[in-house]
């Protein structure tokens, strides 16, 4: 069997393909950490277009003609930001107080042109620049905890007076928001494009709708549905309020790889995700190997060679497969090097930080896990995916003993898993879908204990479908190989 395996991996790294391969996903992982390094931008909400675009409609309006009154303030208002607003970088503190200022201070001033109340809203606005022009921000969010706490005086005063169950609800989300104003504060957090300020926005709101579903669940059980979205609100919120709590390095951010959220600097990030990252590049790799490992022996005449051998026809499949297995492996490792070494190289080997942060459901807590283990977990976890797709790609080479069919029809299935999944998620007539595989071969959504998307499955579920998937195909391919006809051949 030894030797068998060692003559199909010779074959296998004597194919110019998988060299094409591994250069273009290497190549294309260097090119996105680039871009991710130094031409990462943000789209902006004005730009010099729109000033031009709102003169244009103004001077189309009858500033006298009172059917146009509304519209004329509305577009002179979003004008005059779009003014103010090019005085400042799009990441600024600045840009994000103008733009959700403007209501407060711009559209009142334009409102009261030509009359006696005119003069009081042009100072209040002249003023606004004033601060925006000292650099202070805590100014802006002083006043904004001021005006928090004059709400909830006067939400608590109006709860007294009455049994409203919303001021209870409003009290809530109010309360939330003084959190988020404090927190700014005591942690320097400023307004703008900052890792840290779109953690603390992400924080609060979550909380807001963590704190909803609270409040629901002690009028009535939860749906499962609803389950789903608390859990996702209190993983935001507990990673959050770690990230805020602990003042975790600037360069540490929450982001997430499918369904799940982690706190880890951008190089560990980038190499936990590796396998969800490079899911394109390790899926041609083994289905254009599985797909022609069998089909090329037939078309070129090559496996009467093989069978003249004294093996059985079943001990040469069997070896063909463990080397299309023995690929895929090769090709994590490859892909998980290259992005430690490549992205050590662009962002420094000390961004490497070795540990990421997650919250585990099962004990209700932040852990702190190493990112070689995260790796291990994420990779493991979607392998199911990857060998049914490579186990596809071989049963057809078998099957159909063409090689485009065994390469295009497992593409395809990728390419129609997302809706076959989303059909199975969102139409009840579509509820069979969750015993195909796909909507059960990524095991990630169980780890650390979360919740999977569709109700009916579980882990044991979901491994028992890819089982019986895996068994089926293989067991084809072995019982038509045996049986395949050679003489023509």
């Amino acid at each position: 069997m030894i030797s068998l395996i060692k003559n199909e991996l010779t074959k296998i790294f004597h194919k110019k393909a998988i060299y094409v391969i591994a250069i273009i996903a290497i190549g294309f992982m260097i090119l996105n950490i680039v871009l991710t390094k130094y031409f990462e931008s943000n789209v902006q909400k004005y730009n010099s277009n729109d000033v031009e675009f709102y003169t244009d409609l103004l001077n189309g309006l009858d500033k006298s003609d009172p059917n146009y009154k509304e519209e004329y303030i509305a577009m002179k208002s979003q004008l005059e930001t779009a003014i103010l607003l090019q005085k400042y970088d799009y990441d600024s503190w600045q840009w994000q107080v103008i733009s959700s200022n403007s209501d407060k201070y711009i559209y009142p001033m334009i409102e009261l042109e030509g009359t006696e109340n005119y003069e009081k809203a042009k100072n209040e606005y002249d003023s606004f620049v004033e601060k925006l022009n000292s650099g202070d921000w805590r100014t802006f969010v002083q006043a904004e905890l001021d005006d928090v706490n004059e709400q909830i005086k006067t939400f608590e005063k109006q709860k007294l007076e009455s049994n409203n169950p919303n001021i209870d609800l409003q009290l809530l989300d109010i309360n939330v928001k003084k959190q988020a104003l404090e927190w700014r504060l005591e942690k320097d957090i400023p307004y703008g494009d900052s890792n840290k300020n779109e953690i603390l926005t992400r924080w609060e709101d979550s909380k807001k709708e963590l704190e909803m579903l609270k409040e629901q669940e002690k009028t009535k059980p939860l749906t499962y549905e609803e389950k789903y979205s608390k859990q996702n609100v209190e993983e935001t919120v507990y990673l959050s309020e770690y990230d805020l709590k602990n003042n975790l390095k600037e360069n540490m951010y929450l982001n997430t790889d499918g369904d799940r959220w982690v706190l880890a600097s951008d190089s560990d990030y980038s190499q936990i995700n590796i396998f969800f990252n490079a899911q394109l590049f390790i899926t041609i790799a083994i289905v254009v190997i599985a797909g022609t490992i069998v089909s090329e022996e037939f078309n070129k005449g090559t496996i009467k060679l093989l069978l003249v051998r004294p093996y059985k026809r079943i001990k040469i499949l069997i070896a063909k497969f463990i080397a299309c297995l023995i690929i895929l492996i090769l090709t994590y490792v490859v892909m998980a090097l290259a992005q430690f070494i490549f992205g050590g190289i662009m962002n420094g080997f000390n961004d490497y930080v070795g540990k990421a942060s997650i919250y585990n459901f099962k004990t209700s807590s932040v852990e702190e896990i190493s990112t070689f283990k995260y790796m291990i977990l994420s990779g493991l976890s979607i392998l199911p995916q990857y060998l049914l797709i490579m186990t596809l790609a071989f049963s057809l080479s078998v099957l159909f003993i063409n090689s485009p069919i065994a390469i295009a029809l497992p593409l395809l299935g990728i390419m129609g898993a997302e809706l076959i999944n989303e059909l199975a998620y969102h139409y009840e007539k579509a509820k069979f879908l969750r015993f195909f595989v796909t909507p059960n071969w990524d095991l990630s959504i169980y780890l650390f204990g979360k919740l999977p998307q569709f109700e009916p499955i579980s882990l044991p579920f979901s491994i028992a479908v890819c089982v019986v998937y895996f068994a089926i195909m293989l067991v084809t391919s072995l019982y038509i190989f045996k049986r395949k006809e050679i003489k023509n051949i």
